[in-house]
């Protein structure tokens, strides 16, 4: 996860570059490959996101988590019906969610420097 939050936004560029001049940056080639075994955490964590509250104030933006009911929505969609199974993927998407908000909010926060 930390890879993207780093590279996720220039992704498109990173390729477009590699393509043209035919060379892979070590950017791509040391990119982590998620293991099957945490696949659909990854992408029930990247599908609830998408649900996720911002609140813009005085104080500039926060971003909240995502909430339970989307989660438990994704689960019931996808079929994950097991009381542990559930739980676990509950308590992933919630650390993943911690690391992904604290990420967020630290550096949208942050004054930009010219």
């Amino acid at each position: 996860m930390r890879w993207e939050q780093q590279w996720g936004d220039h992704l498109k560029t990173i390729l477009a570059h590699a393509e043209k001049t035919g060379r892979v940056p070590g950017t791509i080639a040391n990119a982590p490959v998620p293991d099957d075994l945490y696949a659909g955490f990854w992408e029930a964590f990247k599908e609830t996101g998408r649900h996720r509250p911002v609140y813009v104030g005085m104080g500039g933006v926060i971003f909240g988590r995502i909430p339970l009911q989307t989660v438990y929505a994704w689960l019931d969609e996808n079929g994950i019906f097991d009381p542990e199974i559930r739980r676990l993927y509950l308590d992933v998407i919630a650390r993943l969610d911690d690391e992904h908000v604290d990420f967020l909010n630290r550096s949208r926060n942050q004054p930009q420097t010219q």
